[in-house]
């Protein structure tokens, strides 16, 4: 089954919601800027919901960076995470990690993966992150 009818009627529903909202999106040489710092590509779907709302999507839940240009620092804060946490769990190169909250946990996607690639979260205490959604826009589905 294809996952295209769900994924463009997701978009509607984001973009339908960024336009009466006033969300704020990224610019594709912000874009081009962040996969540059990356040294990879952006899934597609990331980078047209940060295209959307990456810069300001009202109110985001309390604690949780994921806003450019804050996602630029979020893997080096990951990074801190798991030494403070002695996990042996080291970040693969091509793990982008685009939120962490309040410090304690981060959510993470892979690139080179797909359009649509698997989503995995760590939180304080874990060893290794676990994919907790199959594809980001399931993810974006479970935000919304």
């Amino acid at each position: 089954m294809s996952r295209a009818g769900p994924i463009d009627a997701l978009f509607d529903d984001i973009e339908q919601t960024a336009a009466v909202a006033g969300w704020v999106g990224c610019t594709d040489a912000e874009l081009d800027g962040l996969e540059e710092a990356l040294g990879g590509v952006l899934p597609s779907l990331y980078r047209r919901y940060m295209l959307i709302a990456g810069r300001s999507k009202g109110p985001a839940p309390v604690g949780t960076d994921s806003r450019y240009p804050t996602v630029l620092a979020l893997r080096g804060w990951a990074e801190e995470l798991l030494a403070e946490s002695r996990a042996t769990y080291t970040l693969p190169d091509d793990l982008f990690v685009f939120a962490m909250h309040q410090g304690y946990a981060f959510t993470a996607l892979w690139l080179g993966r797909g359009d649509d690639p698997p989503v995995v979260e760590l939180v304080e205490g874990d060893d290794a992150p676990t994919e907790e959604w199959a594809h980001f826009s399931t993810y974006l589905m479970e935000q919304a």
